[in-house]
């Protein structure tokens, strides 16, 4: 014993290493040995274990695509624009036969609401005024001295205005070019309703030539269509100096002996209730709904899926 006691002060005077694991020389080293791991104090817990990680070979292995994954997945299409009512062929005939549109638009929004008083009236005038045409209609001849250009002319005006109101001036939350589409709408509707009558009642003309298709009055069908497309698309401020055009156009129909007071009434009902209705569908009156021209319209969408099979719904654009 006293000799490894000689032993042990040589080796730590001469500076000798010790070997791994050997003995602490004293009380101090021994409590700060980094050879030992410290033992934790009592009540305080163990730090957890850091999470595993991924080896790079595996992070850096190539994800397959959703396109590869199986025939049901199929990477996801960019959203498609909602169909226009006046872009193409079938966005024309879905707005325009959406029965959505028509009751929501056209029904609520204007059928069934005091503005169509107008229209039906002025129908309903001519069915009481035609048990007096004739001498109504003889006291009106010559009184502007017959002159066939004042109806040519005031409709012309108001047809040209309307024109070029809408595709230069559309009203608020209009376009030009849904507007001219509405303006030919209308126009083309009363046009064919007015023919279509002409042929069905074949009433004889006032004058002495005693021609056919006096009812209902062409010139005042279109004389009145264009002055409500100029009040709805412009205001009052040049729709009622429109209407007044267009009633010197129907007076000066009466005053050539071409229409009975009855023919010229039913025209401007017809001119007045086509261009409101179609007004309406384009445009709405901002009771039910936009009208199928304005953004947020409705459109109703068909088309057949890659796979097979069809769709069909409505979109909404915001």
């Amino acid at each position: 014993m006293i000799a490894l006691t000689c032993l042990w002060a040589i080796m730590a005077a001469s500076g000798v290493p010790e070997a791994p694991g050997s003995f602490p020389r004293t009380l101090a080293e021994a409590e700060t040995s980094p050879d030992e791991d410290p033992v934790p104090e009592v009540g305080e817990p163990e730090p957890p274990p850091p999470p595993p990680s991924l080896p790079a070979s595996l992070l850096a292995w190539p994800l397959p695509s959703i396109a590869s994954a199986g025939p049901g997945l199929q990477e996801p299409q960019p959203a498609r624009e909602p169909e226009t009512p006046h872009g193409s062929v079938g966005g024309f005939l879905h707005s325009h036969t959406s029965r959505v549109a028509w009751r929501d638009f056209v029904w609520r929004d204007y059928l069934t609401q005091p503005e169509v008083l107008l229209p039906l009236g002025l129908a309903a005038g001519a069915a009481v005024i035609s048990h007096w045409d004739k001498p109504l209609e003889n006291r009106a001849i010559g009184m502007w001295g017959e002159r066939k250009d004042i109806a040519d002319v005031t409709a012309g005006i108001l047809i040209g205005g309307s024109i070029v109101l809408g595709g230069l001036f559309p009203g608020d939350g209009r376009n030009w070019w849904d507007e001219l589409w509405n303006v030919g709408e209308a126009y083309g509707l009363s046009t064919v309703a007015t023919a279509t009558l002409k042929v069905i009642v074949w009433r004889h003309r006032p004058g002495i030539g005693g021609r056919n298709r006096s009812f209902p009055s062409g010139h005042a069908t279109a004389a009145f269509t264009g002055a409500a497309l100029i009040e709805l698309n412009s205001g009052d401020a040049l729709g009622i100096p429109a209407y007044a055009l267009a009633t010197a156009c129907a007076i000066s129909r009466m005053d050539t002996g071409d229409h009975y007071p009855s023919d010229v009434l039913a025209g401007a009902s017809i001119g007045v209730l086509t261009a409101a209705i179609f007004d309406a569908l384009h445009w709405g009156t901002g009771r039910d709904g936009p009208g199928i021209a304005r953004p947020g319209a409705p459109h109703l969408e068909f088309g057949v899926l890659p796979e097979g099979g069809a769709h069909l719904g409505i979109s909404l654009g915001f």
